[in-house]
């Protein structure tokens, strides 16, 4: 691991918000690159203000957006 490792955002246009349906998704991350994400790395809808995290299996990422819990 490096120490000089800074994170940065990159702009992704291959998510998807569940909650807006936008391609406009801002991943923070330490090692990805726009075509290589990370799980954990966060992420952030730039159309509807979500936030979520990134989720890795089998080398597909996708978004997993936090949702409000309603108390209904």
């Amino acid at each position: 691991m490096d120490s000089n490792s800074k994170e940065k955002k990159l702009i992704i246009n291959w998510l998807e918000c569940d909650l807006c349906g936008s391609s406009n998704i801002e991943v923070t991350t330490t090692y990805g690159n726009p075509e290589l994400l990370y799980a954990e790395d966060k992420c952030q809808c730039l159309g509807c203000g979500a936030d979520g995290v990134i989720e890795c299996d089998d080398g597909i990422a996708w978004a997993n957006w936090y949702e409000e819990q309603s108390n209904d």
